[in-house]
């Protein structure tokens, strides 16, 4: 496991924070004009960790449930315990959509936008399509999960694609699925339903990711995962991954028992590095990330503060596996 952030914001977490769509974004531009953290209500753990690190915090109205938080310029030392220390806690298994084998796959990610009061038909029509799919023999899997928040995004992987070839099989092979009829007429499945796509292709990096033998909790028990989404400057994606290599190696001298999966973007415009871990839900999740924390001291501080001049934007998404979206072929 790789720790989050400070004890502070995690106090602040567990003291009132929903578990829902909660989105970090650290932008290191100096410069900013300094709003006081005490402005953010109820959260007086937050507030004292935002008072040491930012110049300007801005935190979106408690009545929503996508939250954001930008901070811009700050002292680099605090900012570097957020930065890469956001790649946490507990084993994401391997039956889920970050599931990587010993060798370098692609993934298509495609996310959903759902238009608003849709979120049951949309379920519905997922499932009977992933029936459609199975009767018509696909045999490229879909793993589903929700970016918890509003408005509802879902996020869907095709993973363990051998190269580019490999999707134009998947679309000939969804072409063939049966359409969708009701009574005697074919209907359109995602008019009105999906209010827009966004998609990207990744490959997973398991020189990068950490997987130990023995993990802290079982795969099937992973419902809750936080992605940590690290956009670099142009020229400092090498750098950085010699940088991660460094603290995979930590993980493994200091025998870590929750894996880390890295994937790298290489077409859209997502991020160049996704860190993906899991837990049983977000309370598991700030509890090991806590005692991690201090586990891995000073010497991972270290390395974390060499990422932040490489660093342009990092974002922080918790979402939940929905495994009873997600189709897996005979």
């Amino acid at each position: 496991m790789v720790p989050l952030a400070s004890s502070g914001f995690n106090a602040a977490v567990q003291a009132d924070l929903p578990i829902c769509r909660f989105s970090l974004t650290f932008r290191l531009t100096p410069g900013s004009t300094h709003q006081s953290p005490e402005q953010i209500p109820r959260r007086p753990g937050l507030a004292k960790f935002l008072k040491s690190a930012a110049n300007k915090c801005n935190l979106m109205t408690s009545k929503q449930l996508y939250r954001t938080i930008t901070i811009k310029g700050g002292k680099m030392k605090v900012l570097a315990t957020v930065l890469v220390c956001g790649v946490s806690i507990a084993a994401l298994g391997t039956s889920s959509a970050e599931a990587q084998t010993t060798e370098s796959r692609l993934q298509q990610v495609t996310y959903m936008h759902i238009s608003p009061g849709q979120t049951s038909t949309f379920e519905q029509r997922y499932q009977a399509r992933n029936r459609r799919m199975a009767d018509g023999n696909v045999t490229f899997r879909t793993n589903v999960s929700v970016l918890e928040g509003q408005p509802t995004v879902y996020r869907a992987v095709t993973p363990n694609l051998d190269n580019m070839g490999s999707l134009d099989a998947r679309r000939a092979q969804m072409a063939a699925v049966a359409p969708a009829i009701d009574g005697n007429v074919r209907t359109n499945e995602i008019r009105g339903i999906i209010d827009h796509f966004e998609s990207e292709m990744r490959v997973t990096r398991p020189d990068l990711s950490y997987i130990p033998e023995t993990r802290r909790i079982p795969s099937a028990e992973v419902r809750f995962v936080r992605d940590i989404d690290v956009y670099l400057k142009a020229g400092t994606q090498a750098e950085a991954i010699a940088i991660f290599k460094q603290m995979t190696a930590l993980f493994r001298r200091h025998n870590m028992q929750s894996p880390v999966f890295v994937t790298l973007g290489v077409m859209g415009s997502g991020p160049n590095l996704r860190f993906s871990t899991g837990a049983r839900d977000a309370a598991d999740f700030y509890t090991e990330n806590e005692r991690v924390l201090e586990q891995m001291g000073d010497e991972y501080q270290a390395l974390a503060g060499q990422m932040i001049p490489l660093t342009r934007q990092v974002e922080y998404v918790h979402r939940t596996l929905r495994r009873d979206l997600g189709y897996i072929p005979d």
